[in-house]
């Protein structure tokens, strides 16, 4: 069988793009030449302490960066054990808050450590009342006359109340 290519110029052997396209600009770039070697004028200069670097500065550098790094520790050390401070503190606080309030505050279930605090909480807001004295007829009424309100407001506007303006 026989294979014919719809472009007689493309060999079906390196129909490949993108190897095409490498080969075709490796063929179009500059050769490169090697280094010469370097001549007898090329030597290595003597060695001179006055232009150079001494050993004493890159020790007084590595004495610097330990001094450094043994300060940005102390730091860090200083910073985690108040964390760790304010942390117990904060689990503190949320024990104690634990103890006072339930996980799961249900009306249907009543611990023992809730019904004090109800209690007190009742007491208290008889204490505090704005108008202490009234029935519960007065607060019903209250209420709907509230409800009233708010739905009202809330509400649309009947098409009767709208008028149109030209």
């Amino acid at each position: 069988m026989q294979l014919v290519s719809n472009y007689p110029q493309v060999p079906l052997a390196t129909s490949n793009p993108a190897t095409d396209a490498a080969r075709v600009e490796g063929q179009q770039r500059p050769p490169v030449i090697p280094p010469q070697q370097p001549a007898k004028g090329h030597e290595e200069r003597a060695f001179n302490p006055q232009n150079e670097r001494t050993a004493d500065t890159a020790q007084q550098n590595a004495r610097l960066a330990t001094q450094v790094h043994e300060r940005q520790q102390q730091s860090n050390q200083q910073q985690q054990q108040q964390n760790s401070q304010e942390q117990k503190q904060q689990g503190k606080s949320l024990f104690a808050a634990m103890l006072v309030k339930p996980a799961l505050d249900r009306k249907d279930i009543r611990n023992a450590v809730n019904t004090p605090t109800a209690q007190a909480a009742q007491q208290q807001d008889k204490q505090q009342h704005p108008l202490p004295g009234q029935s519960d007829d007065f607060y019903r009424d209250l209420g709907s006359r509230i409800g009233d309100y708010y739905r009202q407001q809330t509400s649309p506007a009947s098409a009767a109340s709208l008028d149109a303006k030209a």
